[in-house]
């Protein structure tokens, strides 16, 4: 495992920090931004918003499955649907539950 990371280091360098230098730019900008809408909306909104982030990368990888099969390979099958399914099931349920007060 280690070897690998290495020899691919040596051989594309400039590539793997130039992903790497663009995924920490994505990552810094967005939590800017989360953070800025927390400051401006109410914390419970944003966070029942940031439970369906789940939903949303499920949808945009199951359609980039089937229009651009080069790309990304998600699993398809009914089995890997349904266990995704219930998991963000799980996901977006629960934090409502508990960001409505129900609790209370």
């Amino acid at each position: 495992c280690g070897a690998g990371f290495i020899a691919n280091i040596r051989n594309h360098g400039t590539n793997v920090f130039t992903l790497n230098m663009t995924n920490e730019g994505l990552y810094i900008g967005g939590m800017a931004i989360f953070s800025y809408a927390l400051l401006l909306a109410p914390i419970a909104l944003v966070a029942t918003v940031n439970a369906y982030h789940p939903l949303f990368v499920f949808i945009i990888g199951l359609l980039l499955t089937l229009f651009l099969p080069k790309l990304i390979n998600e699993r398809v099958s009914l089995r890997g649907f349904l266990h995704k399914l219930f998991a963000i099931l799980i996901i977006v349920i629960s934090s409502s539950y508990l960001l409505s007060g129900s609790l209370l």
